[in-house]
């Protein structure tokens, strides 16, 4: 069993907001007819706030402020994911974190930046047959998500940050229309309808 979402659209036809009862609820904002910004509240846990920024109509940076609402102490935290594209693909993404001192609010950066690197198949991926604000929503809570803003499918991701380097493959199932239905990596996976 999974958890129903509940979509509202703007009088542009575009996403204005995502909830799941009262204990997910996103609001989104536009610059004209990009999203640029998302602000998720779950309830009793987080408040995200995902700004954007574009070259045209790709997204080139992401940046989240999070604030996790079940900790003693007022807790913030900065993510920011800088996209590199070859094609229509996300080939690289720079990731940069940091946290809030909570007395006195300054952003302390972590020394050292990660990276992500993708390699893809040649086969369209399913996340583009979804309204691109609806794979944002999820990429503004999920960081370093960049394979939801490419064409094609990841077979393999390549993390390097300052405890060393990970690399993960994907395997694909595909239904006769060469639709991703399954993709599996290591013992995790996802279905796709």
């Amino acid at each position: 069993s999974g958890t129903d979402m509940q979509i509202e659209y703007n009088s542009s036809n575009k996403i204005s907001k995502v909830f799941s009862g009262a204990e997910l609820t996103s609001n989104f904002e536009y610059s004209g007819t990009n999203v640029s910004k998302i602000t998720t509240n779950i309830e009793g846990m987080t408040k995200m706030v995902a700004k954007f920024t574009y070259n045209g109509t790709k997204i080139v940076k992401s940046e989240i402020d999070t604030e996790l609402l079940f900790m003693p102490i007022p807790t913030k935290i900065y993510t920011e994911d800088v996209y590199e594209y070859q094609g229509e693909n996300v080939s690289k993404i720079t990731t940069k974190m940091g946290a809030y001192d909570p007395i006195t609010g300054v952003l302390e950066m972590a020394p050292v930046p990660a990276t992500s690197t993708y390699q893809y198949d040649a086969i369209n991926s399913p996340y583009p047959l979804l309204p691109k604000e609806f794979w944002m929503f999820f990429s503004s809570i999920a960081p370093q998500t960049g394979s939801f803003y490419s064409k094609n499918n990841p077979l393999k991701v390549i993390v390097v940050d300052e405890t060393g380097t990970d690399t993960q493959t994907v395997t694909y199932e595909y239904d006769n229309k060469n639709y991703v239905t399954k993709g599996t990596s290591g013992e995790a996976y996802g279905t796709f309808e």
